[in-house]
Parts: C-alpha cells; structure tokens; sequence
C-alpha cells in the first residue's frame, strides 16, 4: 500500500522472474502507476495470486478498473497467471472472470467492496497509505484457501486462520473479544510436562514453552501431538485447542562383566537389562585357582561368587581370582 511508479507496477513490476512468482495472503491496495498496473505489473513469467486481494489501486485506465488491479502484458511475452480463492477489482464483475487478468483458477470474489477499516479516499489520495484490516461483515472473512497457508500468524502476531476458513489478504479479522484456547498435556511412560506459563487457557496467539521432564527410571524420546520432534524444550503458538503427548522410555543399562586375570575363571549374567530388573552376576574359578570378590571402579562390592542388585545405572564389574597356594604332601618312612 501507498507505492508507486511512473511507467508500469505501482507496487510491483515483475519481469521475467526466473521459476515465476507465488502469492499468499497479500493486499494490494492504494497503490498507483503512471501508465498500466497499479497494483501490479508482469511480463514475460508466470504468476500465481491466492487468497490475495486488489482493491483500490489506480493507473492510467482509472481505479477499480482490471488494468489498475493487475496488468499481464501478455500481447508481448507469453504470461502464465492464475487466480484463486481472491478478490481482484475489475477482475471478476457480477462472477464473469476478465480474461485479460490472467485464468481464473475458481473461488475468485465477485467484484464486491472488501470492507476495510479505512480505504483511501479514491478521489483525494487513492495511492496514500491506508489501513488494510478487515471490518466485520467483510466478504473476505472466511473466504480463502487454508491448505496453501503456510505461516501461523498474520502480521499483527494473531492466528492466521480463525473462524472457519483463512481470511483474504494480510490481516485475519479479529474482534475486541479475547479468544481463548486450551492446552491439554498427556504423558506416555513416567515423567511431567511442565509449561510456561502455566494457566489453564491462553489467548490467541501466545507462545508457550512445554518442558519434558523424564523420571529417573525412564529417558524423554519425543514429542506427539500438536507438536512433533524431539526437542525439549519446545515452543508451540496457540491458534487452537492444542493437545500435545510426552513420551518417556524405561531406561536400559549395559552391564559388562570381566574376570581378573582371564585365566582365572569365567563370568556370567551381564548384557541389556531394565531399570529396576533383579541381575545376578556368578563368578566360576577354574581349577588352581579361587575366587576372591567383585569390584567396580576399584571398589570391592562383593565377596560372593554370585552377586545380585537391581539395575538402576551401567555398570562394568570384574571378578578377581587368585591362584590357589599348592599343596605338599610329606613321604612317610618306616624302619
């Protein structure tokens, strides 16, 4: 709004964009060229408008006319441009689509007054700025295509869809009256979602932060829900009733086991175990030599040959043996 130019494109002239150019939710509005396109100019590219509105911009034809709207210049370079789910001035009087506009690609707006909150006065600055929000009652509410929109607010941080379908333009309608959302939490294994702030309903539009908090049985894998991945934490904007699942796994240990030295005897009962699971580790001297405890990080933790706890933690235990001393046996000697 309020951009002009002397030739051709008051706010945008496009020519020869490589890959062409696509629009979601934009408003051309007071904008002016001196010779054609006051809203906007093409040549020579393709171009797609959707959920798009032009009202209120002038060229040399007039204002309200298709040529102050949008001018493809198609008589010159070849133009793909397409229209749809939008409001064109001039493009599509009483519902018969102008063709010198572009191809209609279905739920184009009649030419019907967008209801601004304020529109520049045509006959005093019809290229000023103006204010480009929608009044209730706007054929515009609820009016576009949601499966093209791609942000989560417009520019004013509110929802981008709200009601029953995307709003046309740039702006969502949004009344004096607070919209609220709730935001339900679930948890699958042991563990909390804690988030900030904490309230029982947000307003349209609030950021909250959700953090997983693991049990120490149990380790957060991933999010589900509202909110998808595995970061944590995580944020999420409240555009609806939102319900977002933690994910929390029992925790595995490796429990390894080793005999010092080698020789002295075999060990068993280590691998992949749960938290909580009971393990028993059984140390078996071979023959010469004896068992003498179990240690871990250079501590005896057992004197028994076979050793039980409940795994809460990794752990790497060594069993020690030691040679037994030999035995000598005395001749007897008779006279």
């Amino acid at each position: 709004t309020g951009n002009s130019a002397t030739t051709n494109g008051g706010a945008i002239s496009n020519n020869g964009s490589n890959g062409g150019i696509v629009m979601t939710n934009v408003t051309f509005s007071g904008n002016k060229a001196g010779e054609t396109g006051g809203g906007m100019s093409n040549f020579w590219s393709t171009l797609t408008m959707q959920n798009v509105i032009f009202w209120n911009n002038e060229d040399q034809t007039g204002i309200g006319t298709a040529s102050s709207s949008v001018r493809n210049h198609d008589d010159k370079y070849p133009i793909t441009a397409i229209f749809r789910y939008s409001l064109v001035q001039g493009c599509n009087p009483s519902g018969a689509w102008v063709a010198s506009c572009g191809t209609d690609g279905g739920n184009n707006l009649a030419d019907v007054d967008p209801l601004f909150v304020e529109t520049p006065n045509p006959s005093t600055a019809p290229h000023a700025n103006g204010n480009v929000r929608l009044l209730a009652g706007s054929p515009a509410i609820d009016a576009g295509d949601d499966s093209v929109v791609a942000v989560a607010t417009d520019l004013d941080g509110n929802p981008r869809i709200m009601g029953t379908a995307v709003d046309l333009g740039a702006y969502e309608f949004f009344t004096n009256t607070t919209i609220t959302y709730t935001l339900a939490l679930q948890t699958i294994g042991e563990g909390d979602i804690t988030a900030d702030p904490a309230q029982t309903s947000y307003t349209a539009g609030q950021v909250v932060t959700l953090t997983a908090t693991a049990a120490l049985s149990h380790t957060f894998t991933s999010w589900s829900g509202d909110v998808t991945g595995a970061t944590n934490p995580i944020t999420l904007t409240m555009n609806s009733n939102k319900v977002v699942t933690a994910t929390f796994a029992l925790n595995q240990y490796t429990i390894t086991l080793s005999a010092e030295p080698a020789e002295g005897g075999a060990v068993a009962g280590g691998g992949s175990v749960a938290h909580g699971q009971m393990v028993t580790v059984t140390a078996t001297a071979e023959t010469g030599y004896t068992f003498l405890h179990w240690t871990e990080g250079g501590d005896v933790v057992s004197t028994a040959a076979n050793y039980s706890f409940t795994a809460t933690a990794d752990r790497a235990l060594i069993a020690h043996f030691a040679a037994s001393a030999p035995k000598i046996y005395l001749p007897l000697v008779v006279r």
